[in-house]
Formats: structure tokens, C-alpha cells, sequence
């Protein structure tokens, strides 16, 4: 048996598919009992849930193979522990790439909607990129890494906000982000 399947569904279909998938795993008795007993509440809910997404009927819905879901789920149900990957796309506008194959569309911020830094001419200049504006729930490349960094290991990614990411970043100027701010442009110590 392989050890991953691409199951790609039609996008949007992607609860149907969970659900199709629960239904082989629940139904073929898949699952470690003990858990869901100790530790998970309305599983008899979902159990009856599930009943309504048996694998033919998801393959209509998501255009995913019936025979393709079924090995998923066995495969999944069988693997200790199990990982699903997700498309995640970063960017400016909702394009028609990443509305047809993303599960999780963020929005990128411009240039003028995050802080950061720059080193400018070569190594010895270092600038500051300053917010000046916030649209919609856009965040920056570093803003988003900060929260999937701090979800995934938070000891790692310590920092509370981008403004204490940065500083750490320029620590050994001496200065924290927001003095580098005021100061900017800041020419920093070169030997020859």
C-alpha cells in the first residue's frame, strides 16, 4: 500500500471529503475506541453524521474516486500518527490559481501596509520599511510567519509581535526596531 495518496477534491469540498473519510474509518471500526471514549465529546453525533457521506456520494460531490477515499481513509486510520497537507497560498488578490487550488487563501499586505527592514547599499546602510496603512485583515509575510511559527513551536518564535521579531533581528546594532525607526537611515560600523 502506498504510503500517501493525492486526493485532489473540487475546491470547497474539502469538509465533505473529511466527512466521506470518517465515514469508512467509523464504519469499519478503524478508530481507537479508548480515545474517543476519554477524550472526545459528541461522537455519537458525528457518528450519525457521517452516515450521510458514504463514499459514493462523496465522490459525486468532491470528484475524488470513491475507491481513491476509501484507501485514504484506511490509509489514514492505519497511520500512527497521521498528517493531511494543506495548500496554503500568500497573496495580493484572490486569483483564479489560488481559488482552484488552495484550502487556505491569506491575504498578503502591500508595501505600505507592514514594517520591516531593508539594508540598503550593500551591508553598511540599514533603513526601516514604516506601516503606514492597514486594509482588510492583510498581514505581512513576517506577520504571517510569526503566527504559524508560534503555532508549531512557540518556543522557538518567542516574540509577542513584529515590532520584537525585528529587534531581535538588529540586536547586535545595539538598537531596537522602534529606535532604528527614529534614527533611520543608520549607517553601521564597517572595517576595511
Amino acid at each position: 500500500m502506498p504510503t500517501t495518496i493525492g486526493a485532489c477534491p473540487r475546491p470547497g469540498t474539502d469538509a465533505a471529503l473529511a466527512l466521506g473519510m470518517m465515514n469508512v474509518i467509523i464504519n469499519e471500526d478503524l478508530y481507537d475506541h479508548d480515545f474517543f471514549e476519554k477524550w472526545t465529546y459528541g461522537f455519537e453525533e458525528l457518528r450519525e453524521r457521517v452516515q450521510e457521506y458514504p463514499p459514493s456520494k462523496v465522490s459525486e460531490i468532491t470528484w475524488v474516486p470513491e475507491d481513491q477515499i476509501i484507501r485514504a481513509a484506511r490509509l489514514i486510520a492505519n497511520s500512527k500518527p497521521a498528517a493531511m497537507q494543506w495548500g496554503l497560498v500568500v497573496d495580493l488578490f484572490m486569483t483564479p490559481t489560488a481559488m482552484a487550488c488552495a484550502d487556505v487563501v491569506l491575504p498578503a499586505a502591500t508595501y505600505p501596509e507592514k514594517d520591516g527592514l531593508r539594508l540598503g547599499d550593500g551591508l553598511q546602510r540599514g533603513e526601516v520599511i514604516n506601516k503606514v496603512t492597514t486594509v482588510g485583515e492583510a498581514k505581512s509575510d513576517a506577520e504571517i510567519n510569526l503566527m504559524i511559527g508560534k503555532r508549531l513551536n512557540p518556543e522557538a518564535w518567542s516574540w509577542d509581535n513584529i515590532e520584537d521579531m525585528l529587534s531581535c533581528m538588529i540586536e547586535s546594532t545595539g538598537m531596537t526596531f522602534p529606535e532604528m525607526r527614529e534614527k533611520a537611515p543608520v549607517y553601521l560600523p564597517f572595517e576595511h
